[in-house]
């Protein structure tokens, strides 16, 4: 019986043993090293510049280090006001030198213009991977196009989409975050 209950017990111990786990497939492995991906501010507002997003540059603040754009806007407005679609970026973090999330948003305020602001954060996004040299397939811009919900771990890092309205906007956003 003793021995019984000692295999259960190692048997236990084992199973919850934390793991790593592979970037790419997302199975167990001892071996497999967790991605470190470094989010260099100056880096990621420069590369949000280039792509039309011209925002201010990485400073400190009163909730810590970040830089921002302001809305960029996009599509038809609405009629007889000023009001229009947009996009945007932020980034944010708590040290000068790192960066702990971006955040590319969307605003549809006139829905003429949602498919204008969809292909604009899908064109961003695709920068944005590519200049954080981020290993993600063609599913995000996938996803964004068809407002679909998003959320891959890639290291240290979780990537996550998703659209609500809020009131009579559609906020559009695209959140790559250092998980906690």
């Amino acid at each position: 019986m003793r021995f019984v209950v000692s295999f259960l017990i190692s048997l236990c111990l084992c199973a919850c043993r934390p793991s790593a786990v592979a970037p790419e497939t997302g199975t167990a492995s001892r071996s497999a090293p967790v991605v470190q991906i470094p989010l260099d501010p100056n880096a990621i507002c420069s590369a949000l510049n280039e792509a039309g997003l011209v925002g201010s540059r990485w400073k400190e603040g009163a909730a810590g280090f970040g830089c921002v754009s302001p809305e960029l806007a996009l599509g038809p407005r609405e009629p007889g006001t000023s009001v229009s679609s947009s996009v945007w970026f932020e980034v944010r973090g708590t040290e000068a030198t790192s960066a702990t999330t971006i955040v590319l948003g969307g605003d549809v305020r006139v829905p003429e213009a949602e498919s204008a602001v969809r292909n604009k954060l899908a064109s961003l996004a695709t920068l944005l991977v590519k200049k954080l040299n981020l290993t993600l397939d063609n599913t995000l811009p996938a996803a964004i196009q068809s407002n679909a919900p998003y959320e891959k771990r890639i290291g240290d890092f979780a990537v996550r989409y998703h659209s609500e309205m809020v009131g009579k906007v559609r906020e559009d956003r695209l959140t790559i975050q250092r998980a906690l």
